[in-house]
Parts: C-alpha cells; structure tokens; sequence
C-alpha cells in the first residue's frame, strides 16, 4: 500500500460510505411511517474496515 493511502484513499472512502448510509436513511424516513432505526448491520468486506461503524453511528 503507499502511505497515503489512509488520508488518500481509506478516509474518503469512509466517508463516502457514511454520507450513502445518511441518505439512504433519510429515504426511507421520508418514504414511510417509521422515525427510527435500532440497527443497522455492517456485512461483508466493507465492515471490517476500521472505524467505520462508530462513523455510520
């Protein structure tokens, strides 16, 4: 891996992946009659990755 590739590559990642799950929940809050999530279930690759969990919390 080069060096950058946490603050080049990892963190924009993450963070794209944050801002889809903040939307993907502001669907499903506008498209029906539910205001809360209890869980959302992190799977496959993607939740392995550091950090990224406590991020989408």
């Amino acid at each position: 891996m080069p060096d950058n590739y946490d603050t080049e590559v990892l963190q924009p990642f993450k963070e794209s992946v944050v801002q889809q799950v903040s939307r993907s929940l502001q669907f499903f809050f506008a498209s029906g009659q539910l205001n809360a999530v209890d869980y959302i279930v992190l799977a496959g690759g993607t939740a392995s990755i550091p950090e990224l969990g406590e991020l989408i919390q």
